[in-house]
């Protein structure tokens, strides 16, 4: 038996330094693959960005009272009448100062979507005088959209390497010359398929050794 490795091993020498020499030629990182790997999932952003528009001004009015004048049933004891025709004539004048007063007011309010997004401001503008709403004046500014990207990144599959075992026969056409085999198939993270295994020759009684490698081609658009 020890005999028989030794003759296998003498006859097939030049094939296992090809092969000891292939393997480290094909785990330091050689023989990269053209062909592109297949994607897994896709992840898709939608990006969608908002210009503000320009500011719009509508002409001031006159709001119109609704509903009917409420007048206080009490009134404060600051505002009764003095006696004193002096004092009297003080409170009139700072009455009349107050009645004629003209009051400006500003305000302003966000609009927002139901995401709570700001979409765009409202401004007011109102002037109050002799107890009366007098005017209002509005603005708006909005956002519209301008654009939407979509953003596709593409993820692929993690690769490992992988094994297969099989067997496989042969035999020529005329004169049968059968032979029988078993390996191995190794397919690396660069979907590169290296075969290695062993055989035996039913015709000439003879034990054969093999080695194979194929590399990933692209066909078209595949």
């Amino acid at each position: 038996m020890n005999q028989n490795i030794k003759d296998i091993l003498k006859n097939n020498l030049g094939i296992f330094v090809i092969g000891i020499a292939f393997l480290i030629y094909w785990f330091g990182g050689c023989g990269k693959n053209t062909g592109s790997q297949r994607p897994d999932t896709h992840d898709t952003v939608t990006v969608t960005s908002q210009v503000l528009q320009p500011m719009i001004i509508n002409p001031p009015y006159t709001p119109q009272q609704q509903g009917n004048t409420v007048f206080p049933i009490n009134i404060p004891a600051q505002y009764n009448a003095s006696a004193d025709i002096a004092k009297l004539t003080v409170q009139y004048e700072e009455l009349v100062k107050q009645f004629l007063a003209i009051k400006n007011y500003a305000d302003s309010i966000t609009l927002k979507d139901t995401a709570g997004n700001r979409v765009g401001v409202v401004n007011l503008k109102q002037q109050v005088s002799e107890n009366t709403l007098k005017s209002t004046q509005s603005s708006y500014q909005l956002y519209f959209p301008k654009t939407t990207t979509t953003i596709t990144n593409t993820i692929y599959p993690k690769i490992k390497n992988q094994w297969f075992i099989g067997a496989q026969a042969s035999s020529t056409t005329g004169n049968p010359n059968v032979n029988l085999g078993i390996g191995l198939l190794l397919k690396n993270k660069k979907e590169n398929v290296l075969q290695i295994g062993g055989g035996y020759n039913l015709t000439t009684k003879q034990p054969q050794v093999f080695l194979g490698y194929y590399q990933k081609i692209r066909l078209g658009k595949n």
